[in-house]
């Protein structure tokens, strides 16, 4: 029986994870609109304030009670060969358990 030979072109490969990343980015930012920040450095990151359901109807987002900073950051690689990079910060009215209780859930 021959065995059958598998050839990977590594700049295909790359081609390929280029297009699916900014395909990626292009739905969120369809869906978050102005609230998503891109930064297209390297790596990638993305950036949004999470707010309740509820809050959105405080116009003045510094008086709403609860948030959340979402930070994605995105390797070269991705989606590929490495995960993204997950950071929440400078939360309000979160506290630092409810933060690890979250991460702990994504496991």
């Amino acid at each position: 029986m021959d065995e059958e030979e598998y050839v990977y072109d590594i700049n295909r490969l790359q081609i390929l994870t280029q297009e699916h990343r900014n395909e990626e980015l292009n739905v969120l930012k369809s869906i978050y609109l102005d609230d998503l920040i891109i930064n297209y450095d390297i790596p990638i990151s993305l950036n949004i304030i999470i707010y309740p359901n509820g809050d959105e109807n405080d116009l003045d987002r510094d008086k709403r009670l609860l948030c959340i900073t979402f930070i994605a950051e995105l390797p070269s690689t991705y989606p590929d060969l490495n995960s993204l990079k997950i950071t929440l910060c400078r939360p309000r009215g979160v506290t630092d358990e409810q933060i690890k209780y979250w991460f702990l859930c994504t496991l």
